[in-house]
């Protein structure tokens, strides 16, 4: 038997490819045509020059089926082979020599950014596209032809049973698949080629081995209730049967369907922690599965597709992935993207984001949009922050701000400049503003504890505060006490914290100004949060906020009167060109120094991101200063390119 990577590209090879093109035939089957084991069927594919190529081979329902896709261009003829052994020879020769218009993504050179298979960079910018919900605005398809048309180039999207789309768990048996589920797929693939959108396709989520978080464990087939053969879900991860056939899954889903070039990624499994395994702390197990599946899917994938998980898991889990993904729903997706800039020789971004606040909220919705781009962007992610309510970016009309995000890039060329980072910038301008910052953590452990204010707001260390600010039940574990806020006043003023929808279990609120208590007020279940203040003097000030109640208060914002400067922001560059989002009142002037500019001339573009208007003007930077900058907007990105 020929080995399915005997002649396939090594990474990071610049290559074109030609074709694809789909041949059916028929040959004798035994048994379960959708079993590798006993009916492994591929095809070598022989070009000019002796030039081969061999493609896994896959059921249709009617008969057998191979996507051939080449780097060659040429006429193919095809050896099929069956278990290792020739069985048959396809009587019509197969011409190759239309080039792929959409390239393939891979990991860079630099490790830890994409770029296509021609060369180029690449920065994935979209949203999350999880499944279909009768009350959407748009079909799947739909939805991919109006990210296309909207400047977006990636989605994410679940194989989920509820709307038809997990082939094995709708198979007409337990190991066979359900070829209704698998049309609908060929349609989404064929969309997203169609429309220029990339697909990171979402293989296994937590619900389906989850009896206590999202749970689907009852309903699964393979649950022993249900006619299967598993006694609980945390077997699904070390059963030797459903090992077996989550890898004939995975290897049907990559012969049909790896020769798209808009298959962006594999994910693996989404939200594992949330698994029964996971909340029986057995992760050697999962650690086990991801590096089994990781590996089998390496081994047959002939384009190499990369591969990862999703959200919080642990580094032995990780370590078999190809590139990251986190997920986080803080009060603030800025605060939290800025604090926690990519720090890791692998690609990494959020693949899902979004607000705290449980509101379907135009406004609020935006901001998480927009903060997801530019945040991704401002933090030197691989990619920008994924807006997990795909629905709500129709229902809203959010595509506005996809579109202005890419105008803006290409206009920036940020790509053109694989350098860039992080800039650690100082901004000079006027104080005595209102600070006003949010939360940039979601459901985690509170790391930071105390905050000089308004310098730990600028740098970005208040990203550390968690938006569920936790009470009696899981203050040990996650919020081990309160919050201590310092700063010097220079005029009275009030400090404000702005509240969401407590826990089930209801919370409590306490304010001390220095060593004080000033509010406590307690919000049950039902409440829906409110607005907590404390006036303070002129001069030093110490605030502390804690929370002795039974359960969690949610913290939407914190406002400080007075200490904060007109102007905030933050910016990204190297030594030719620098793109940063500034924030304050329109008409706002300012300074920077810190940046990694190289002394002269500069264009300087600015674009307000609420009206979408555009300005253009020179800038001479020295000693990596500038000076004379204003903004237009409340929200302004602003750019320099060397004239």
């Amino acid at each position: 038997m020929i080995p399915i990577n005997a002649f396939i590209k090594k990474p990071m090879v610049h290559i074109h490819w030609f074709g694809p093109k789909t041949v059916h035939f028929s040959i004798p089957t035994a048994g379960n045509p959708y079993n590798p084991i006993l009916n492994n069927v591929q095809v070598e594919w022989v070009g000019p020059h002796g030039v081969k190529a061999v493609r896994l081979a896959y059921w249709t329902g009617t008969d057998w089926a191979c996507t051939v896709l080449v780097n060659t261009p040429g006429t193919y003829r095809g050896l099929v082979e069956r278990n290792g052994k020739f069985v048959a020879k396809l009587p019509q020769a197969v011409r190759l020599a239309v080039e792929q218009k959409m390239p393939m993504v891979q990991i860079g050179p630099e490790s830890n950014r994409f770029e296509t298979e021609d060369g180029k960079p690449f920065w994935p910018m979209g949203h999350d596209l999880g499944w279909h919900n009768t009350t959407d605005k748009y079909s799947l398809t739909g939805y991919l032809r109006v990210m296309g048309e909207n400047g977006i180039n990636w989605a994410r999207i679940w194989a989920t049973f509820w709307d038809g789309r997990n082939p094995w768990w709708s198979a007409p048996k337990i190991g066979e698949l359900d070829q209704k589920a698998l049309l609908k797929w060929d349609a989404i693939v064929k969309a997203g080629e169609r429309n220029g959108v990339y697909i990171q396709w979402t293989l296994f989520h937590h619900g389906l081995v989850s009896s206590t978080t999202d749970p689907n464990w009852q309903q699964n087939p393979w649950n022993v209730k249900n006619g299967g053969w598993l006694n609980s879900a945390e077997d699904f991860f070390t059963d030797p049967k459903a090992i077996r056939l989550c890898k004939a899954y995975l290897r049907y889903i990559v012969a049909r369907y790896s020769a798209y070039p808009d298959i962006f990624g594999w994910e693996i499994f989404n939200e594992v922690q949330w698994s029964d395994a996971a909340h029986n702390n057995h992760w050697s197990k999962i650690a086990k599965w991801h590096k089994i599946m990781a590996d089998y899917i390496r081994s047959i994938d002939p384009y190499h597709h990369p591969i990862t998980s999703s959200s919080d898991l642990p580094a032995v889990v990780n370590a078999p992935l190809d590139y990251l993904n986190d997920h986080g729903y803080p009060a603030s997706v800025w605060t939290m993207l800025l604090a926690h800039p990519a720090k890791t020789k692998r690609p990494l971004f959020y693949a899902e984001v979004g607000p705290n606040s449980g509101t379907d909220d135009e406004s609020t919705d935006r901001k998480a949009v927009r903060d997801g781009i530019w945040g991704g962007i401002i933090a030197n992610d691989a990619a920008s922050g994924k807006f997990w309510y795909w629905d709500r970016v129709a229902q809203f009309d959010l595509y506005p701000e996809y579109r202005l995000a890419h105008q803006i890039l290409l206009r920036s060329k940020m790509l053109s400049h694989p350098d860039r980072k992080t800039l650690q910038i100082q901004i000079h301008c006027q104080s005595g503003a209102d600070l006003t910052f949010s939360p940039g953590q979601g459901w985690s452990n509170g790391s930071k504890l105390s905050f000089d204010l308004p310098s730990d707001s600028i740098d970005g260390k208040v990203g550390a505060i968690c938006s569920y600010f936790q009470g009696n039940a899981h203050n040990q574990q996650m919020q081990t006490g309160p919050l201590h806020f310092h700063f010097d006043a220079s005029r009275s003023g009030t400090f404000q914290v702005d509240l969401g929808k407590p826990s089930a279990s209801g919370g409590a609120l306490q304010i001390s100004l220095n060593g004080q208590l000033i509010y406590s007020h307690d919000f049950p279940n039902g409440s829906q949060g409110g607005v907590a203040s404390v006036p303070f003097s002129r001069g030093e000030n110490e605030v502390t906020v804690s929370n002795d109640g039974s359960d969690w208060v949610t913290i939407t914002k914190f406002a400080i009167s007075g200490i904060g400067p007109s102007v905030s922001g933050a910016a990204i560059g190297d030594s030719s060109w620098m793109l940063g989002r500034f924030f304050g009142k329109p008409g706002a002037t300012f300074g920077l120094s810190r940046l990694s500019l190289d002394a002269g001339e500069y264009q300087a573009t600015w674009t307000n991101l609420d009206s979408g208007e555009e300005g253009h003007g020179r800038v001479h930077v020295a000693n990596g200063t500038v000076h004379g900058l204003e903004l237009h907007g409340k929200d302004d990105i602003i750019y320099f390119q060397r004239v």
